[in-house]
């Protein structure tokens, strides 16, 4: 959706430029370590059919609220599948805390590694 790389390349000279002081500001780098992509995807559409049955309930605060369909998600989180999937890769490298998710979205490991 972006096959020009506009985009791509916005986002790479910002990460490289003005958000550069930003991550210099960071004291602790958490990573939260989901088991795969694939729960990745499962976990949105809960989301969407807890949010479904928000509104369905009547609840005031999700009453305009749209839900997506099961290509609507999965659509919308190939977005981020690349760099997702790039974290899962790059991230356990460096980050200070790496907090392993199992597929009930519960912590089942947490490690503390050694500042520098």
């Amino acid at each position: 959706e972006d096959p020009d790389c506009i985009w791509r390349n916005y986002v790479n000279e910002a990460l490289k430029n003005e958000y550069v002081d930003m991550f210099s500001k960071i004291d602790q780098l958490v990573l939260l370590k989901v088991p795969s992509f694939d729960c990745v995807y499962q976990w949105r559409l809960l989301q969407e059919e807890k949010l479904r049955l928000q509104r369905n309930a009547g609840n005031p605060l999700n009453s305009g609220a749209s839900v997506m369909s099961k290509a609507e998600v999965a659509r919308f989180i190939q977005h981020y599948e690349r760099l997702t999937i790039h974290n899962l890769k790059d991230m356990p490298n460096r980050a200070d805390w790496i907090f392993s998710l199992n597929e009930k979205h519960e912590v089942y490991e947490s490690i503390k590694k050694k500042s520098s």
